[in-house]
């Protein structure tokens, strides 16, 4: 901090010392000034210690030319925790719930002292990276090549939160294409063991649940999602075009036509063909 601010020892009240301070901002637009009310000479050095601790915070305060000081004390597992959440929503892909996160770790940073909210800042912005990818860490993405690099001469967090606020947003799109994929990749093998294991009666939504490894409540929502009909609705469709095929093609009795595409209730068969084809199954033979 050596050379960096200057100390004014004033006496007065404050409501004298007003005007004098709104003079030396006007006579230095670019500085930023920490006022303490202490007037004990014994409280000195620790009036000295809280105004260089706040004056180290002032990137925290970046609208406010004048601040108090005040003894610092963040709690810093607080802020490990709020990193870890943000990083666990940056990992769901969920945007907004970073930003919440983000906002109430800058909250509990702020009575806290310089290098722990430093610490903190840069512990999250190099998890963000790591999710990312090598590429955040380049020149040409507006960071310095190190957190700590980017961090040391911050002077507006206002800065830094709209930089790291473009490294949420390009981690969680990364997330949300990623999952997308996957999704796509899922939902083509589920399509292609309904296209072709129709006839299996065990399969149900539960069990093909079990084969891709998730629960029938996810599985049945991605699927409608991207198909527009229920799980069991495009079975069954795929059950009756096929049971229709052998209806027109072949002599076999209906009731064992039921059984060779998967419905073993007959009657039930029956309404199920209506339903997808318009017709019973003896009138569209």
């Amino acid at each position: 901090m050596q050379g960096t601010h200057s100390i004014l020892l004033l006496q007065g009240d404050g409501e004298n010392m007003e005007p004098l301070i709104q003079r030396l901002m006007a006579l230095h637009p670019n500085q930023v000034f920490v006022r303490c009310g202490k007037t004990e000479y014994e409280a000195l050095p620790e009036a000295y210690k809280a105004m260089t601790d706040t004056y180290d915070m002032r990137f925290m305060f970046p609208a406010q030319r004048v601040l108090t000081a005040e003894k610092r004390q963040g709690d810093v597992s607080e802020a490990e925790k709020l990193v870890e959440q943000v990083l666990q929503a940056l990992k769901n892909g969920n945007r907004a719930a970073v930003q919440a996160q983000y906002d109430a770790l800058l909250q509990a940073l702020t009575p806290g002292n310089a290098a722990n909210a430093q610490a903190s800042l840069a512990q999250l912005m190099r998890g963000a990276q790591r999710l990312l990818g090598d590429g955040a860490e380049r020149d040409g993405e507006g960071w310095a090549r190190t957190p700590e690099d980017s961090l040391k001469n911050m002077r507006d967090i206002r800065v830094f939160s709209e930089k790291i606020g473009a490294l949420f947003t390009a981690v969680t799109e990364n997330v949300q294409r990623e999952r997308a994929r996957k999704q796509g990749s899922t939902l083509d093998s589920l399509r292609a063991v309904l296209d072709s294991e129709y006839a299996d009666p065990a399969l149900t939504s539960q069990a093909l649940a079990d084969r891709f490894s998730m629960s029938a409540a996810y599985l049945c929502r991605i699927f409608r999602q991207a198909q527009g009909v229920s799980l069991p609705d495009y079975l069954n469709a795929v059950r009756m075009r096929a049971a229709a095929k052998l209806l027109t093609e072949t002599e076999e009795k209906v009731r064992d036509i039921a059984r060779k595409v998967g419905v073993e209730n007959s009657q039930y068969f029956f309404v199920l063909f209506k339903q997808e084809m318009g017709e019973t199954p003896g009138e569209y033979r």
